[in-house]
Formats: structure tokens, sequence, C-alpha cells
């Protein structure tokens, strides 16, 4: 088995599939841990043509608990994911969405969404300008997932946990950039050992 083709951690394609991989945007969205089964969307905004490819993490960023394969932009049913088991089972891990969106305008954005009974939660977008000239925009979208706290919570709570998440997505923006630049490196290594 190749270096690239392990199922337990990421790892990045061979070099010449790799991509220059930029700054993850990163988001934290809160759910209720006892409510319905999550679930999450990808689109292209507006639609374009494109792929991305979605994993879900624990908590460590380390370890992949689902990989969901890489998919086109097409439909809203297409590109569903269903999580899987109980939505309390996803508090504190980690999406992950990379994206390539081909250029059909100035304003292209790959957008991730978190629903959960038929409720979206929150998302995370790149909305930043493709590069000049550039012929398709690359994105790394993160989500960190947050069970929220269920009954009356006081303003003091509320105000706490939203700092917590200003936090949790800083700490998320530089575990995201570590994993870029190990895959950078797992990518420089597989090229000078010869990996196909």
């Amino acid at each position: 088995m190749l270096a690239y083709e392990r199922a337990s951690t990421f790892c990045p394609p061979p070099s010449h599939l790799a991509r220059a991989m930029p700054d993850p945007v990163t988001q934290t969205i809160h759910f209720d841990p006892t409510g319905g089964p999550l679930t999450v969307v990808m689109r292209a905004v507006p639609a374009a043509p494109g792929h991305y490819s979605l994993m879900l993490f624990e908590h460590d960023f380390i370890t992949l608990v689902k990989d969901f394969g890489n998919d086109t932009f097409s439909s809203v049913s297409n590109n569903t994911h269903a999580l899987g088991g109980s939505a309390k089972s996803h508090d504190g891990r980690i999406l992950l969405a990379q994206t390539s969106i081909g250029v059909v305008g100035s304003n292209v954005a790959p957008v991730m969404t978190i629903v959960q009974g038929g409720t979206e939660l929150g998302s995370v977008t790149d909305a930043s300008a493709p590069p000049s000239g550039a012929l398709t925009k690359d994105s790394d979208l993160v989500i960190n997932l947050s069970a929220q706290g269920t009954g009356n919570a006081s303003a003091a709570m509320v105000l706490g946990a939203a700092a917590a998440s200003k936090k949790t997505d800083k700490v998320m923006a530089k575990k995201a950039k570590a994993l870029t630049k190990l895959s950078k490196a797992s990518v420089k290594k597989a090229a000078k050992e010869g990996a196909p």
C-alpha cells in the first residue's frame, strides 16, 4: 500500500496531482447533541464546474473518521452527505473540504453547510477573489463541530461560549495549516523517493 493510500490518516496525492494549499477558512458550528442527525451540504456559488474532497476527523485533526471521497459540485441532493451516528458522537470532530472551482466570474465561492433536522445551522465559505488569471479557485474549508448545551444558558455562558468558539477557530486554523504543511512535506518526500 502506498503512503497516500492509507485509510487511517490523511495523506496527500502523488506529487503530480498536488496543488498549492491555501490557508483554510475555519468556522465553529454549534449543534444540538440530542437533536437529529447531522448532514453536510457542499455547494459552489454561483453554480460553477468544480470538485471537492470531504473528510471527517476526530478532534485531534489526525484520526480520520470518514473519507467521503471526491465528488463534483452538482445538485444539493448529490452534494448532501450524512455524517452518520448520533449527533452527540460528532462533538469536537472536524470537517475538512478541499475544493477546486472553475473561475466563471470574480465571485465564485465554495460553501460547506451543516444541517440538522432540516435546519441550516451555519456555513463556512471562502469569499476571497480567485488569483488573477487563474482558471480555478482552490480552497480549504474547515468546520469544528461543537455540541451546544440544552436548557437556559446565562448571558455569561453564552458570551463565554462565543469567546471559546473564536479561540477554537484560531486553533483549528493552526492545525489545518500544520496539516497542509505536513501534506506538502509528504508530497516532496514521496517525489524524492520515486513514489508513483
